[in-house]
């Protein structure tokens, strides 16, 4: 369907100690293999548990989630239930902001796409208040 996509979004958590909860929404634009433009989004819950207690400058995680994945205005329309899991970890800048760099393994076997897995690289910015 297609080759590669660019997305961006947004993840709103809430973390009381070293598990936390969440929820995120992506979404980005490309041309799948027969050259027609679509967009893709998700909408998914998020788990994350912190390998590391304390203020400590450098910050490991795991994480797993799922939830809505579409490929809409492509050649051919899908969308359907997307399970991931992956390690990330923060960065400290200041005490409320924070670098994040993730990695996230994606099943997309439910989809009925020609792809099943895909490997996912996504980075940012966090902000805590």
């Amino acid at each position: 369907l297609y080759k590669s996509v660019f997305m961006k979004g947004v993840r709103i958590q809430y973390k009381p100690g070293q598990l936390s909860l969440g929820i995120e929404y992506l979404t980005g634009q490309q041309h799948d293999t027969n050259h027609e433009l679509g967009t893709t989004h998700s909408a998914a819950g998020v788990i994350c548990y912190s390998l590391l207690k304390g203020t400590k400058r450098f910050k490991p995680y795991v994480y797993t989630g799922g939830g809505f994945f579409e490929f809409k205005d492509f050649s051919k329309d899908v969308l359907g239930v997307a399970f991931y899991i992956g390690a990330g970890t923060e960065l400290n800048i200041t005490p409320t902001i924070k670098v994040l760099i993730e990695s996230r393994y994606i099943n997309l076997g439910p989809l009925q796409l020609e792809g099943k897995n895909e490997l996912g690289i996504l980075w940012g910015i966090r902000a805590y208040f």
